[in-house]
Protein backbone atom coordinates (compact mmCIF):
# COMPACT_ATOMS: atom_id res chain seq x y z
CA UNK A 1 0.00 0.00 0.00
CA UNK A 2 1.39 3.39 -1.02
CA UNK A 3 1.41 6.33 1.36
CA UNK A 4 2.64 9.92 1.63
CA UNK A 5 3.59 11.03 5.15
CA UNK A 6 4.55 14.63 4.38
CA UNK A 7 1.60 16.72 3.15
CA UNK A 8 0.50 20.26 3.99
CA UNK A 9 -3.00 21.76 3.98
CA UNK A 10 -4.52 25.22 4.29
CA UNK A 11 -4.02 24.95 8.02
CA UNK A 12 -0.42 25.99 7.29
CA UNK A 13 1.36 26.22 3.90
CA UNK A 14 -0.84 24.13 1.58
CA UNK A 15 -3.58 25.18 -0.83
CA UNK A 16 -6.14 22.45 -0.04
CA UNK A 17 -8.29 21.81 3.00
CA UNK A 18 -7.89 18.25 4.42
CA UNK A 19 -11.09 17.02 2.76
CA UNK A 20 -9.89 18.20 -0.66
CA UNK A 21 -6.44 16.73 -0.08
CA UNK A 22 -7.97 13.37 0.84
CA UNK A 23 -9.97 13.34 -2.39
CA UNK A 24 -6.71 13.95 -4.26
CA UNK A 25 -4.99 11.18 -2.28
CA UNK A 26 -7.76 8.74 -3.17
CA UNK A 27 -7.46 9.62 -6.87
CA UNK A 28 -3.70 9.11 -6.71
CA UNK A 29 -4.10 5.63 -5.24
CA UNK A 30 -2.68 6.40 -1.80
CA UNK A 31 -3.79 4.15 1.03
CA UNK A 32 -2.49 6.32 3.86
CA UNK A 33 -1.36 9.92 4.38
CA UNK A 34 -0.28 12.33 7.08
CA UNK A 35 -0.86 16.08 7.13
CA UNK A 36 2.12 17.65 8.88
CA UNK A 37 0.97 21.26 9.09
CA UNK A 38 3.36 23.69 10.75
CA UNK A 39 2.91 23.95 14.51
CA UNK A 40 -0.77 22.99 14.45
CA UNK A 41 -3.00 19.95 14.90
CA UNK A 42 -6.08 21.90 13.81
CA UNK A 43 -7.14 19.65 10.95
CA UNK A 44 -6.26 16.31 12.49
CA UNK A 45 -9.56 15.21 13.98
CA UNK A 46 -11.61 16.01 10.88
CA UNK A 47 -9.00 14.48 8.59
CA UNK A 48 -8.98 11.18 10.50
CA UNK A 49 -12.79 11.01 10.44
CA UNK A 50 -13.09 11.90 6.75
CA UNK A 51 -10.31 9.49 5.86
CA UNK A 52 -12.15 6.63 7.55
CA UNK A 53 -15.20 7.28 5.39
CA UNK A 54 -13.12 7.57 2.22
CA UNK A 55 -10.93 4.53 2.80
CA UNK A 56 -7.70 6.50 3.27
CA UNK A 57 -5.90 6.00 6.57
CA UNK A 58 -4.85 9.32 8.13
CA UNK A 59 -1.94 9.23 10.56
CA UNK A 60 -2.08 12.28 12.89
CA UNK A 61 0.89 14.47 12.06
CA UNK A 62 2.60 17.79 12.71
CA UNK A 63 5.79 19.56 11.63
CA UNK A 64 7.66 21.72 14.11
CA UNK A 65 10.57 23.90 12.92
CA UNK A 66 13.22 23.78 15.64
CA UNK A 67 16.43 25.47 16.71
CA UNK A 68 19.22 23.68 18.51
CA UNK A 69 20.97 26.10 20.86
CA UNK A 70 23.97 23.84 21.35
CA UNK A 71 24.93 23.65 17.68
CA UNK A 72 23.22 26.85 16.48
CA UNK A 73 21.38 24.73 13.94
CA UNK A 74 17.90 24.99 12.40
CA UNK A 75 16.00 21.81 11.60
CA UNK A 76 12.47 20.38 11.81
CA UNK A 77 10.83 17.63 13.80
CA UNK A 78 7.83 15.69 12.50
CA UNK A 79 5.40 14.16 15.00
CA UNK A 80 3.30 11.13 14.03
CA UNK A 81 0.37 9.21 15.49
CA UNK A 82 -0.05 11.33 18.60
CA UNK A 83 -3.13 11.08 20.77
CA UNK A 84 -5.79 13.70 20.21
CA UNK A 85 -6.38 16.46 21.25
CA UNK A 86 -2.58 16.55 21.88
CA UNK A 87 -2.55 19.04 24.79
CA UNK A 88 1.23 19.03 25.24
CA UNK A 89 1.90 19.71 21.57
CA UNK A 90 -0.66 22.50 21.54
CA UNK A 91 0.82 24.03 24.69
CA UNK A 92 4.16 24.40 22.93
CA UNK A 93 2.83 25.41 19.51
CA UNK A 94 0.14 27.93 20.46
CA UNK A 95 2.54 30.82 21.29
CA UNK A 96 4.68 29.99 18.25
CA UNK A 97 1.62 30.34 15.98
CA UNK A 98 0.72 33.64 17.62
CA UNK A 99 4.27 34.93 17.11
CA UNK A 100 4.26 33.83 13.45
CA UNK A 101 0.98 35.68 12.84
CA UNK A 102 2.22 38.83 14.58
CA UNK A 103 5.46 38.76 12.57
CA UNK A 104 3.57 38.46 9.28
CA UNK A 105 1.40 41.43 10.18
CA UNK A 106 4.53 43.50 10.79
CA UNK A 107 5.93 42.33 7.48
CA UNK A 108 2.74 43.42 5.70
CA UNK A 109 3.15 46.91 7.16
CA UNK A 110 6.79 46.99 6.01
CA UNK A 111 5.85 45.86 2.50
CA UNK A 112 3.09 48.45 2.26
CA UNK A 113 5.54 51.10 3.45
CA UNK A 114 7.83 50.01 0.61
CA UNK A 115 4.99 51.02 -1.77
CA UNK A 116 3.64 47.61 -2.70
CA UNK A 117 -0.10 47.86 -3.31
CA UNK A 118 -1.59 45.25 -0.97
CA UNK A 119 -3.74 45.42 2.17
CA UNK A 120 -3.99 43.35 5.35
CA UNK A 121 -7.56 42.41 4.43
CA UNK A 122 -6.42 40.93 1.11
CA UNK A 123 -3.82 38.78 2.86
CA UNK A 124 -6.38 37.56 5.39
CA UNK A 125 -8.73 36.54 2.58
CA UNK A 126 -5.99 34.48 0.98
CA UNK A 127 -5.25 32.82 4.32
CA UNK A 128 -8.88 31.90 4.78
CA UNK A 129 -9.35 30.64 1.24
CA UNK A 130 -12.54 30.38 -0.80
CA UNK A 131 -14.14 27.72 1.43
CA UNK A 132 -13.34 29.14 4.85
CA UNK A 133 -16.07 28.39 7.41
CA UNK A 134 -15.68 30.54 10.55
CA UNK A 135 -18.08 28.26 12.48
CA UNK A 136 -15.96 25.14 11.96
CA UNK A 137 -12.42 26.30 11.21
CA UNK A 138 -9.94 28.09 13.46
CA UNK A 139 -8.83 31.53 12.32
CA UNK A 140 -5.78 30.99 10.07
CA UNK A 141 -2.25 32.05 10.91
CA UNK A 142 -0.93 34.64 8.42
CA UNK A 143 2.23 33.49 6.65
CA UNK A 144 4.56 34.90 3.96
CA UNK A 145 3.01 32.85 1.16
CA UNK A 146 -0.36 34.52 1.89
CA UNK A 147 1.38 37.87 1.41
CA UNK A 148 2.83 36.65 -1.89
CA UNK A 149 -0.63 35.63 -3.13
CA UNK A 150 -1.83 39.19 -2.53
CA UNK A 151 1.24 40.50 -4.38
CA UNK A 152 0.46 38.19 -7.30
CA UNK A 153 -3.09 39.58 -7.43
CA UNK A 154 -1.64 43.10 -7.50
CA UNK A 155 0.61 42.23 -10.44
CA UNK A 156 3.94 42.51 -8.60
CA UNK A 157 4.99 38.93 -9.42
CA UNK A 158 3.63 35.75 -10.97
CA UNK A 159 4.75 33.07 -8.47
CA UNK A 160 4.97 32.60 -4.71
CA UNK A 161 8.59 31.49 -4.44
CA UNK A 162 9.91 33.98 -6.96
CA UNK A 163 12.71 36.53 -7.00
CA UNK A 164 10.35 38.93 -5.25
CA UNK A 165 9.91 36.44 -2.37
CA UNK A 166 13.66 36.35 -1.87
CA UNK A 167 13.90 40.15 -2.23
CA UNK A 168 11.28 40.71 0.46
CA UNK A 169 11.77 37.88 2.96
CA UNK A 170 15.41 36.81 2.73
CA UNK A 171 18.79 38.42 3.34
CA UNK A 172 18.41 42.17 3.74
CA UNK A 173 14.85 42.22 2.40
CA UNK A 174 12.39 44.83 3.64
CA UNK A 175 10.43 42.09 5.42
CA UNK A 176 13.30 39.80 6.43
CA UNK A 177 12.45 37.93 9.61
CA UNK A 178 13.51 35.18 11.99
CA UNK A 179 10.40 33.37 13.11
CA UNK A 180 9.82 31.73 16.48
CA UNK A 181 11.17 28.17 16.80
CA UNK A 182 10.73 25.43 19.34
CA UNK A 183 13.78 24.00 21.02
CA UNK A 184 14.62 20.55 19.68
CA UNK A 185 14.36 18.84 23.06
CA UNK A 186 11.02 20.52 23.79
CA UNK A 187 9.52 19.46 20.46
CA UNK A 188 10.52 15.84 21.03
CA UNK A 189 9.30 15.91 24.63
CA UNK A 190 5.78 17.15 23.85
CA UNK A 191 5.34 14.74 20.93
CA UNK A 192 6.35 11.87 23.22
CA UNK A 193 4.08 13.19 25.99
CA UNK A 194 1.10 12.97 23.63
CA UNK A 195 2.01 9.42 22.62
CA UNK A 196 3.55 10.33 19.25
CA UNK A 197 6.73 9.40 17.42
CA UNK A 198 9.24 12.24 16.81
CA UNK A 199 11.02 12.05 13.44
CA UNK A 200 13.82 14.26 12.11
CA UNK A 201 12.60 15.92 8.90
CA UNK A 202 14.72 15.65 5.75
CA UNK A 203 18.21 15.87 7.32
CA UNK A 204 19.86 16.00 3.90
CA UNK A 205 18.17 19.21 2.76
CA UNK A 206 18.54 20.87 6.16
CA UNK A 207 22.03 19.44 6.80
CA UNK A 208 20.98 18.42 10.30
CA UNK A 209 22.88 15.12 10.50
CA UNK A 210 25.07 16.36 13.36
CA UNK A 211 22.00 16.80 15.55
CA UNK A 212 21.01 13.15 15.42
CA UNK A 213 23.08 11.74 18.34
CA UNK A 214 21.75 14.36 20.77
CA UNK A 215 18.22 14.06 19.40
CA UNK A 216 18.27 10.29 19.91
CA UNK A 217 19.22 10.84 23.55
CA UNK A 218 16.24 13.19 23.82
CA UNK A 219 13.85 10.57 22.40
CA UNK A 220 14.02 10.86 18.61
CA UNK A 221 12.30 7.85 17.07
CA UNK A 222 12.78 8.20 13.33
CA UNK A 223 14.43 9.81 10.31
CA UNK A 224 12.68 11.04 7.19
CA UNK A 225 14.03 9.25 4.14
CA UNK A 226 12.38 11.72 1.75
CA UNK A 227 10.56 14.95 2.26
CA UNK A 228 11.39 16.91 -0.81
CA UNK A 229 14.07 14.43 -1.84
CA UNK A 230 17.36 13.04 -0.59
CA UNK A 231 20.42 12.29 -2.67
CA UNK A 232 21.50 8.62 -2.98
CA UNK A 233 24.34 9.12 -0.44
CA UNK A 234 21.81 10.68 1.97
CA UNK A 235 19.47 7.72 1.48
CA UNK A 236 22.29 5.36 2.35
CA UNK A 237 23.27 7.42 5.39
CA UNK A 238 19.68 7.60 6.68
CA UNK A 239 19.20 3.85 6.34
CA UNK A 240 22.47 3.12 8.11
CA UNK A 241 21.55 5.40 11.02
CA UNK A 242 18.09 3.86 11.23
CA UNK A 243 19.53 0.35 11.39
CA UNK A 244 22.17 1.35 13.92
CA UNK A 245 19.80 3.10 16.32
CA UNK A 246 16.49 1.30 15.67
CA UNK A 247 14.85 4.35 14.11
CA UNK A 248 11.70 4.33 11.99
CA UNK A 249 12.10 5.53 8.38
CA UNK A 250 9.33 7.78 7.04
CA UNK A 251 8.96 9.79 3.84
CA UNK A 252 6.75 11.84 1.61
CA UNK A 253 6.54 14.53 -1.02
CA UNK A 254 6.25 17.76 1.03
CA UNK A 255 3.30 18.52 -1.28
CA UNK A 256 1.60 21.91 -0.82
CA UNK A 257 -1.00 21.66 -3.56
CA UNK A 258 -1.03 24.70 -5.82
CA UNK A 259 1.57 26.33 -3.56
CA UNK A 260 4.13 23.55 -4.03
CA UNK A 261 7.68 23.80 -5.25
CA UNK A 262 8.84 20.50 -6.80
CA UNK A 263 6.95 17.32 -5.92
CA UNK A 264 3.25 16.53 -5.95
CA UNK A 265 1.33 14.26 -3.62
CA UNK A 266 2.52 10.69 -4.05
CA UNK A 267 5.56 11.55 -6.19
CA UNK A 268 7.69 10.53 -3.21
CA UNK A 269 6.16 7.83 -1.03
CA UNK A 270 6.91 6.49 2.42
CA UNK A 271 9.34 3.55 2.50
CA UNK A 272 8.11 0.00 2.92
CA UNK A 273 7.08 -0.74 6.49
CA UNK A 274 6.54 2.89 7.52
CA UNK A 275 2.79 2.54 8.15
CA UNK A 276 3.20 -0.61 10.24
CA UNK A 277 5.98 1.00 12.26
CA UNK A 278 3.88 4.09 13.00
CA UNK A 279 0.71 2.28 14.05
CA UNK A 280 2.42 -0.45 16.10
CA UNK A 281 1.64 0.45 19.68
CA UNK A 282 3.95 -0.45 22.60
CA UNK A 283 0.97 -1.23 24.85
CA UNK A 284 0.39 -5.03 24.50
CA UNK A 285 -3.34 -4.63 25.13
CA UNK A 286 -3.72 -2.20 22.25
CA UNK A 287 -1.47 -4.28 20.02
CA UNK A 288 -3.67 -7.30 20.75
CA UNK A 289 -6.83 -5.31 19.93
CA UNK A 290 -5.34 -4.11 16.63
CA UNK A 291 -4.47 -7.68 15.64
CA UNK A 292 -8.00 -8.74 16.57
CA UNK A 293 -9.59 -6.11 14.35
CA UNK A 294 -7.25 -7.00 11.50
CA UNK A 295 -8.37 -10.62 11.79
CA UNK A 296 -12.00 -9.53 11.59
CA UNK A 297 -11.13 -7.39 8.59
CA UNK A 298 -9.64 -10.39 6.81
CA UNK A 299 -12.93 -12.26 7.23
CA UNK A 300 -14.88 -9.29 5.90
CA UNK A 301 -12.59 -8.86 2.89
CA UNK A 302 -12.91 -12.54 2.02
CA UNK A 303 -16.69 -12.24 2.31
CA UNK A 304 -16.83 -9.54 -0.37
CA UNK A 305 -15.85 -12.13 -2.98
CA UNK A 306 -18.47 -14.64 -1.82
CA UNK A 307 -22.20 -14.89 -2.29
CA UNK A 308 -24.16 -13.04 0.38
CA UNK A 309 -27.33 -14.86 1.46
CA UNK A 310 -29.34 -12.06 3.02
CA UNK A 311 -31.87 -12.72 5.77
CA UNK A 312 -34.31 -10.39 7.50
CA UNK A 313 -34.23 -10.17 11.26
CA UNK A 314 -37.78 -10.22 12.59
CA UNK A 315 -39.10 -9.70 9.06
CA UNK A 316 -37.81 -6.12 9.03
CA UNK A 317 -36.59 -5.09 5.55
CA UNK A 318 -34.38 -2.46 7.20
CA UNK A 319 -32.67 -5.03 9.43
CA UNK A 320 -30.53 -7.30 7.27
CA UNK A 321 -28.06 -9.97 8.29
CA UNK A 322 -25.71 -12.33 6.45
CA UNK A 323 -23.61 -15.31 7.51
CA UNK A 324 -20.60 -13.00 7.28
CA UNK A 325 -21.94 -10.73 10.03
CA UNK A 326 -22.41 -13.78 12.22
CA UNK A 327 -18.94 -15.12 11.40
CA UNK A 328 -17.18 -11.85 12.21
CA UNK A 329 -19.04 -11.48 15.49
CA UNK A 330 -18.34 -15.09 16.52
CA UNK A 331 -14.65 -14.65 15.72
CA UNK A 332 -14.44 -11.55 17.91
CA UNK A 333 -16.38 -13.06 20.82
CA UNK A 334 -14.32 -16.27 20.82
CA UNK A 335 -11.02 -14.40 20.73
CA UNK A 336 -12.06 -12.06 23.54
CA UNK A 337 -13.38 -14.91 25.68
CA UNK A 338 -10.05 -16.71 25.35
CA UNK A 339 -8.26 -13.66 26.74
CA UNK A 340 -10.92 -12.42 29.17
CA UNK A 341 -13.04 -15.42 30.23
CA UNK A 342 -14.90 -13.46 32.91
CA UNK A 343 -16.09 -10.62 30.64
CA UNK A 344 -19.63 -10.29 29.34
CA UNK A 345 -20.94 -9.35 25.90
CA UNK A 346 -23.63 -7.24 24.29
CA UNK A 347 -23.73 -8.15 20.61
CA UNK A 348 -26.05 -7.77 17.65
CA UNK A 349 -26.35 -11.31 16.30
CA UNK A 350 -26.22 -13.56 19.37
CA UNK A 351 -27.88 -13.74 22.78
CA UNK A 352 -25.60 -13.79 25.82
CA UNK A 353 -26.13 -14.19 29.58
CA UNK A 354 -27.32 -11.08 31.39
CA UNK A 355 -24.49 -8.74 32.31
CA UNK A 356 -23.90 -8.14 36.01
CA UNK A 357 -23.85 -4.61 37.42
CA UNK A 358 -20.10 -4.72 38.16
CA UNK A 359 -19.09 -6.90 35.23
CA UNK A 360 -16.74 -5.75 32.47
CA UNK A 361 -18.33 -6.29 29.08
CA UNK A 362 -17.79 -5.75 25.37
CA UNK A 363 -20.19 -4.14 22.89
CA UNK A 364 -19.75 -5.56 19.39
CA UNK A 365 -21.33 -4.47 16.12
CA UNK A 366 -19.77 -6.97 13.70
CA UNK A 367 -19.93 -5.14 10.34
CA UNK A 368 -20.80 -1.47 10.29
CA UNK A 369 -23.65 -0.53 7.91
CA UNK A 370 -24.72 -4.02 6.89
CA UNK A 371 -27.09 -2.68 4.25
CA UNK A 372 -24.13 -1.15 2.44
CA UNK A 373 -22.15 -4.37 2.81
CA UNK A 374 -24.98 -6.36 1.17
Amino acid sequence: MLGDLHLHTRHSIGSLWPREALVAAKHRGLGYVSFVDLNTTAGTRDAVSIGLRMGVTVIPGIKMPIYDDKRKQYAAILGYNYRQPAPHIEWLCRPIRAARDATTRRQIDQIIDARYSITLEQVIEHARGPKFDPDHTVEPVLRPHHVMLALIDAGHTDAIYSDLYRTLFEGDGVAEYDSEYAQATDAIAVIRADGGLPVLANPGALDSWDLIPDLIESGLGGIELSGGGLSPPDHKKARELANEHGLVLTGGSDDRGAYGRVYQMGDLCAPRGALEALITHPDPEIAWAVDLVRGAGAIARKAVAEEADVELKGGDIKDLVTKHDVAVERYLVNAIQDRYPNHGFLTEEHDHPEIGADESFWIIDPIDATTNFV
